[in-house]
């Protein structure tokens, strides 16, 4: 992940909050031999009024009732640990948390605490909370991009909206599906092409690290090991470094096949129009063809700066990778490449 989001965009996470305290509050007053009739005593105050119309979700909530009901007080009490760890995202994704696993004891009460999951993730759609929540992020990020891929440029608020992802897969933890935490507006093709289902937390049966996307740790590229054309032509053999070279950024490239999607979608196809942006600088920076290597080495260090403050949508936003990845080798004496870049500067003029 290139960058992260913003907290901001999961302060208004009521709705999923709404329904683990009036789960909680379920179990509570069960252990104590109430029955439950209707909502009133059981949602929040605070959210009541919220919902007062929304009729099914309270409607689960009693059918929830009955489902809790039938089991143990401490069947109950491991059930509402259980839903906790699975909504504790960032624990998840650092390893910090357990993966919890509901046994056959506990599945009835699952099933029926899914389908008010699968009502939260709904209503906010319906009440939309969920366009506010990306509204918050596109004007908070500075690159209007999927932060997954780097590659896909993300649609303005209003536009056909974004992914929103379930990070931890609705499938295997269905009880994180109204969890802003666990909710993160991702590219089509990152979505569908490449994550899909996929369960960020284990592979091949081993449990892994992954980026928590509201956290603070965030992936970066190099290609300073690439390997130049030879004589100027065709592309350079790349090498894409991925760092830090931790287990949450490597779980992050496996998922995406960033490697492979930057090689072959962005840097091969892209490089000779890169490139071609050398002469347009150089005759803007008022060198021409008799200017020192060192002025050479010196405007291109300038242009990579310029792109790098000025990271474009979609696969702009790599293109000073390309010119670092020149600057670096011009710099370690690579005279062939120098001089492919000396021939995009200005025939000199004489007055």
């Amino acid at each position: 992940m290139f960058f992260n989001y913003p907290s901001e965009a999961i302060q208004n996470n009521w709705i999923h909050n709404c329904i683990v305290l009036t789960i909680e509050n379920i179990c509570q007053s069960l252990d104590q031999g109430e029955e439950i009739k209707d909502c009133s005593s059981v949602i929040p105050q605070e959210y009541f009024e919220r919902l007062k119309k929304k009729r099914k979700v309270k409607e689960l909530f009693i059918e929830f009732s009955r489902s809790a009901s039938a089991v143990s007080s401490e069947n109950r009490k491991v059930f509402v640990l259980k839903l906790k760890q699975q909504n504790n995202v960032a624990g998840l994704l650092d390893g910090t948390v357990d993966v919890p696993v509901f046994g056959d004891g506990l599945q009835f009460v699952l099933e029926s605490a899914k389908a008010i999951f699968d009502e939260g993730f709904s209503l906010l759609s319906k009440m939309e909370i969920r366009a506010e929540h990306y509204k918050i992020i596109y004007e908070k990020i500075s690159h209007k991009t999927c932060p997954f891929c780097g590659m896909e440029p993300f649609d303005a608020p209003g536009q056909a909206s974004e992914d929103e992802d379930h990070y931890l897969a609705r499938s295997h933890y269905p009880l994180a599906a109204a969890n802003f935490e666990n909710l993160v507006p991702m590219g089509g093709k990152c979505n569908q092409r490449y994550k899909g289902q996929e369960d960020v937390l284990y592979s091949n049966g081993d449990r892994r690290k992954a980026i928590y996307p509201y956290g603070t740790v965030v992936a970066d590229i190099s290609l300073e090991n690439s390997i130049p054309m030879s004589n100027g032509l065709g592309n350079p053999q790349w090498i894409i470094d991925v760092n830090p070279d931790i287990e949450e950024i490597r779980t992050w490239e496996s998922i995406f096949s960033i490697k492979s999607r930057l090689e072959n979608s962005v840097f091969d196809p892209n490089f000779d129009n890169w490139l071609s942006a050398l002469p347009d600088w150089f005759s803007h920076s008022k060198l021409d063809e008799s200017a020192s290597n060192d002025d050479v080495i010196y405007q291109l260090e300038q242009l990579m700066e310029y792109s790098r403050k000025h990271r474009g949508q979609g696969q702009e936003f790599f293109k000073d990778k390309v010119y670092e990845f020149l600057l670096v080798h011009c710099k370690q004496g690579n005279l062939q490449l120098l001089a492919m870049i000396r021939a995009a500067l200005p025939t000199k003029v004489i007055a």
